[in-house]
């Protein structure tokens, strides 16, 4: 097991659960912190389809806390996160649109005569 990594089942009911939790028993804050391990997860599984350097230094920068000299106040990194967490979600929900496209393409493009 890696160190930071909470492996899920292969149930798809469970994984299900965890890609549409809106974690409405958490205060914000809690729900906030939950999103963040969500993100990170996702920036792993997603990390070679991000074709962008920068853009995957911004989320990572965004969800993982900052330490040492880079050190945030809470106040602003909680901003930080949520930016982050959300541009993660909405770059989730792209790249599951690209395979819809590319699979439906890849189809059609069989079934030419």
């Amino acid at each position: 097991m890696l160190f930071g990594k909470i492996p899920l089942d292969n149930d798809a009911a469970t994984k299900a659960r965890w890609e549409r939790d809106a974690l409405p028993e958490l205060h914000y804050n809690d729900a906030l912190w939950g999103f963040a391990i969500r993100s990170s997860e996702v920036l792993q599984r997603e990390q070679q389809h991000i074709n962008d350097p920068v853009l995957y230094r911004l989320l990572r920068m965004g969800i993982f806390d900052w330490t040492g000299v880079n050190n945030l106040q809470a106040q602003a990194m909680q901003a930080v996160r949520w930016a982050s967490a959300t541009s993660v979600r909405i770059l989730e929900r792209v790249f599951k649109l690209e395979r819809k496209v590319w699979l439906f393409a890849s189809i059609a493009f069989l079934d030419r005569d």
